[in-house]
């Protein structure tokens, strides 16, 4: 019917990145991890948000990981760099193997932001897609991961 999204606000970060002169040659580790009911809707609906939470096993599996495994290239394009990211997602207690592409960029204050996409099925991870109005409304099968941060040193 219509595009629906949420925003997570608890995200932790860490990483560990080798940068020389402003240009990223290496990522040796990375792990994202979001808190599963900082997940809120963006039309700051609790109805949504509480089925958002239940879907996503957020009781039992409270936090979202991204794990990095390893890097499979980095492009640098001045003082930006493309990163293929090798990874497992987990997501309700299913972890898969997830790559991610993302754009990293070294700021003048030395700080690296970090932005990119990516489309999931949430049965890929064992997540049924929710309904609400007894069925009448449904969430499709595939989502968009948008993310956008800033590493500070």
């Amino acid at each position: 019917m219509h595009d629906w999204s949420s925003n997570a606000t608890n995200v932790k970060i860490e990483g560990d990145f080798t940068i020389n002169n402003g240009t990223i040659e290496k990522i040796n580790n990375g792990t994202v991890n979001v808190a599963t009911k900082s997940i809120k809707s963006t039309k700051n609906s609790g109805i949504m948000d509480s089925r958002t939470h239940e879907t996503l096993k957020a009781d039992k599996f409270p936090n979202i990981i991204y794990t990095v495994t390893k890097i499979g290239s980095v492009q640098q394009n001045g003082n930006e760099a493309t990163v293929v990211i090798n990874g497992n997602l987990n997501i309700g207690g299913t972890s898969k193997p997830t790559d991610l592409t993302v754009k990293m960029k070294v700021l003048p204050n030395g700080d690296i932001e970090v932005k990119g996409t990516r489309k999931i099925l949430m049965s890929t991870y064992g997540i049924k897609p929710p309904s609400f109005m007894l069925g009448a409304l449904k969430v499709g099968d595939e989502v968009n991961l948008d993310f956008s941060a800033i590493l500070h040193k």
